[in-house]
């Protein structure tokens, strides 16, 4: 039975069932942690869930924003499989002091930046550069930022090349390789990412 509760709240927080949420309240903490989803806690699961609004009443009740998953994945990591820059500032406006994690790394290197870029979010990968995200974080395999906006193709090309140059105005080398050799040059000419690949050319060749 108690498992069955666990998987209505699930649903719960994926369809932004607020009313399930508040009638069941004495019946979950908080801060429960899904062990079937890489112990990630409520806000968490809630918070990388792009169709959820869930994660605003569990900031409002305050919901542990410090807790780091078993993928070593931590709240910036959450806010970035979304493109949602609301995420960002209700997390700001509600704990500023949450940005002392913007540079938290996962277990394999991997910041909230590289995953915004990841998963496609410029919007958010642009916003977390201006709120202090760190450009020169490598993970295990040596990707810097610079490296994934040339490794992941945006929908839209131009969104890798107004990134790059965001990195770049912030001090990103583009000259630096990954563990494999890699260039971030190199890599936007893999991906055929042309804009990107002239617009490092010329700072490096020009």
């Amino acid at each position: 039975m108690k498992q069955d509760f666990y998987e209505n709240l699930k649903n719960a927080l994926c369809n932004s069932d607020i009313n399930f949420l508040r009638t069941h309240r004495d019946k979950y903490d908080i801060n429960h942690c899904f062990a079937d989803e890489d112990n990630d806690s409520l806000l968490l699961y809630a918070m990388s869930d792009k169709g959820s609004s869930a994660y605003k009443y569990l900031l409002e009740n305050g919901a542990d924003i410090g807790h780091i998953n078993a993928l070593g994945e931590g709240i910036w990591h959450s806010v970035a499989f979304c493109d949602e820059i609301s995420r960002v500032e209700l997390l700001l406006s509600l704990y500023p002091h949450s940005l002392h994690s913007i540079n938290h790394q996962n277990k394999e290197g991997l910041t909230p930046l590289h995953y915004a870029i990841m998963f496609g979010n410029v919007n958010v990968a642009m916003r977390y550069v201006d709120i202090g995200a760190d450009v020169f974080v490598a993970d295990s395999e040596g990707c810097e930022a610079l490296h994934f906006a040339c490794l992941f193709a945006f929908a839209n090309h131009i969104d890798n090349l107004r990134l790059a140059k965001k990195l770049i105005e912030k001090g990103s080398n583009p000259l630096s390789k990954t563990k494999k050799g890699n260039y971030p040059l190199a890599l936007a000419i893999n991906n055929d990412l042309t804009e990107v690949a002239k617009y490092l050319y010329a700072i490096v060749y020009g």
